[in-house]
């Protein structure tokens, strides 16, 4: 009988173990959300954007960066946006003495994280980022995946709804080509032609709207915004 209960006690174990392994597996995956159903997504800077191509090497600083995209259904894994960077410098010269081209370029946002950290995609359209400086030199930026680019932290906007606040963290992991010649790139700007240490630290806050058709710059819409948040 004793040899019985224990037997039952250890199946009930069992099956209790293989429930939690199975609902820790049906958790739901990490995506955005939002009120409604097709959303207008757009950013305002919260700092300035900072890109170091190595360390001790030049900073280039953007002053602003506009993103735009859409979501096209209440839940999404992840979103792309398009950019544009403005008012650039190279840390410690005159505003405008670097000149940002995107070349169609975008941010494929993921949702998912692994210890906080989301990964995202940059994809351009034509060519790479490319970033023109004063030194004589060009950065160059091509297409590729950032491990731990960026954070994401609830934000609520100035009209009482959610937003998202997206910290850029991709450090030491960015690839980079620098043309201009060796002496320029090395001596001058401080930086090997090629490398795949570089570095990104931004904010920016995403707010969203309720989408009002599309266009090629992102869906318009009204003037209020929605609710919108990652979990």
């Amino acid at each position: 009988m004793i040899r019985n209960l224990k037997a039952l006690g250890l199946a009930f174990v069992a099956v209790f173990a293989m429930s939690a392994v199975a609902a820790a597996g049906a958790q739901a995956a990490e995506e955005f959300h939002s009120e409604v159903e097709h959303t207008a997504i757009e950013s305002t800077t919260s700092s300035t954007q900072i890109f170091e191509a190595t360390t001790g090497g030049v900073q280039v600083v953007c002053d602003e960066l506009e993103a735009a995209g859409e979501q096209s259904s209440a839940t999404a894994p992840w979103v792309t946006v398009g950019i544009n960077y403005e008012t650039c410098q190279i840390k410690g010269q005159a505003t405008g003495s670097t000149n940002v081209n995107d070349n169609d370029c975008h941010y494929k946002l993921y949702a998912a994280t692994t210890n906080e950290h989301a990964k995202v995609d940059l994809i351009c359209d034509t060519g790479a980022l490319e970033i023109e400086t004063n030194l004589g030199v060009t950065i160059d930026i091509p297409n590729q995946t950032i491990a731990e680019a960026v954070h994401y932290e609830e934000e609520t906007n100035a009209g009482g709804k959610k937003a998202i606040n997206v910290v850029a963290t991709a450090e030491d992991n960015i690839e980079y080509e620098c043309t201009g010649g060796a002496f320029l790139c090395e001596v001058l700007a401080g930086i090997p032609v090629n490398g795949t240490e570089a570095s990104y630290f931004g904010e920016v806050t995403v707010d969203g709207y309720e989408a009002e058709g599309t266009n090629a710059t992102g869906p318009p819409h009204g003037a209020g915004t929605v609710d919108i948040w990652k979990e």
